[in-house]
């Protein structure tokens, strides 16, 4: 007999592929780890996959440094887990990637589930839900597709288009790809996320200029009013503070960009992650950027605070301030230095921890709930979800799904339509009057209802 064998190794999952006789004497075995290295080398972030005779697995490794070059080592440390498993699903059925069919396709699927439908041939140790599975998937899509190798499984899909109304009267429409071997998740209908309110923003905001605290107002403003992800704002730096002439006006300008020189707590998303520095010279590099014009007030506001807080760290410790440097990205007005703007207490570069724990204390000042453990109530995010919902519901003349798409910088319009959901309120209030007018049209229904109340 011949099983599958799965045991943890710290955080890393090996696997083996043991032969018994049948009085289960253990005749072979054979380990399959698929060795991936991440190597950081002053010309970027390399990922490299190996087989288990430690030779380099040439198109998984490709794709990963070449073809993800433009992506942020997030996803590519992802995708690089994911492209893993295929490769020990792959050496443990000795399969090649280009035979992959359907039935294989369905016992890859099991195997990344880790249901043990036989336990007696499986015994896995990790158990992944559907929606991870699904990704997992996606990232073989996008390989297979990017690599050109043929799998008519993977890809078959059903493609619906959908329908969808905002504003008053506009309507528009959205293609949608089902795969058809993805698993089924719970509903689409996605609730409203946790959001900064109007009223919560104003006494965050008037707790921070009662503080003075000009780091707070400047990074709470541009989440809020210009609903920048924290890794934006984070990743800004002097260079890209400028006043410019857009439409013949001059206008304080803010520019969202990826460096060499970011961290990971400063990459902006869905815009290129370049590995080396000759590429800030590439059209593609200069054309992946994002431009927000925000309002002089919080222009000058960022300047003071960079007067107050930079000038004197640069003037004591110039060693220190060094530690801080970006890289200069600009072909044209190249300044003297560059620095990333926001700095923690010590007079380091702020990191995305520092701030949540900072952003905290804000929250509980304020009486601010707060969600302790749980990722997708994001502190940060949620001022970002607030500058959704002020231009979706709360303005006097909310923009339509379209328009709020471009401002938040979606790639799809789907993770837009979220906030022109009702939200839980909304279906609470027409639910009740739901109810009121069904006891005035059918009277009898409302006795007893004080049972319920």
């Amino acid at each position: 007999m011949t099983y599958i064998k799965e045991e943890k190794q710290g955080a890393k999952s090996v696997y083996y592929k043991i032969t018994t006789d049948k009085t289960g004497k253990e005749l072979s075995r054979r380990k399959v780890e698929i060795p991936l290295f991440r190597i950081d080398r002053n010309d970027g972030v390399w990922f490299l996959l190996y087989d288990d005779d430690m030779n380099i697995l040439t198109e998984p490794t490709r794709y990963l440094n070449f073809m993800m070059s433009m992506k942020s080592i997030t996803t590519r440390k992802n995708s690089a887990n994911a492209l893993r498993l295929l490769y020990i699903f792959l050496s443990l059925h000795n399969c090649n990637v280009r035979d992959i069919t359907l039935e294989k396709l369905n016992e890859l699927i099991k195997f990344l589930q880790g249901i043990n439908l036989n336990p007696v041939s499986h015994q896995v140790e990790t158990y992944r839900c559907n929606e991870s599975v699904n990704n997992y998937l996606g990232v073989y899509r996008e390989f297979f597709r990017q690599s050109q190798i043929p799998c008519e499984a993977l890809f078959d899909a059903k493609v619906s288009v959908q329908s969808f109304t905002f504003g008053n009267d506009s309507t528009g429409t959205t293609e949608k790809t089902q795969y058809i071997n993805n698993l089924r998740t719970s509903s689409n209908a996605r609730s409203i996320p946790k959001y900064i309110s109007p009223d919560e923003f104003e006494a965050l905001n008037k707790k921070a200029i009662e503080k003075q605290d000009k780091l707070a107002q400047c990074i709470m403003r541009l989440m809020y009013c210009y609903g920048m992800r924290l890794g934006e704002v984070l990743g800004l730096t002097i260079e890209d503070i400028k006043e410019a002439s857009r439409d013949n006006t001059l206008v304080p300008l803010i520019i969202i960009r990826n460096r060499v020189s970011d961290k990971e707590f400063q990459y902006a998303k869905n815009l290129g992650h370049i590995q080396n520095k000759e590429a800030y010279k590439s059209k593609q590099y200069t054309k992946s950027r994002a431009e927000i014009i925000i309002d002089y007030s919080l222009y000058e506001l960022i300047l003071d605070y960079i007067n107050e807080v930079h000038i004197p760290i640069l003037e004591d410790n110039p060693d220190k301030y060094a530690k801080g440097n970006a890289d200069i990205v600009s072909l044209r007005d190249i300044p003297e230095f560059n620095h990333y703007v926001f700095l923690n207490r010590q007079g380091n570069v702020l990191s995305g921890q520092t701030w949540g724990n900072y952003l905290k204390q804000y929250f509980l000042e304020c009486n601010i709930q707060i969600d302790t453990n749980v990722k997708e109530f994001n502190l940060s995010h949620r001022f970002r979800h607030g500058f959704a919902m002020l231009h979706a519901h709360y303005r006097s003349h909310p923009v339509n799904a379209l328009e709020l798409q471009t401002m938040m910088r979606h790639k799809a319009i789907s993770s837009t339509m979220v906030y022109y959901n009702p939200t839980a309120e909304e279906e609470f209030k027409i639910k009740e009057e739901f109810i009121q007018e069904l006891f005035e049209l059918i009277p009898s229904l409302e006795e007893g209802s004080e049972l319920f109340k």
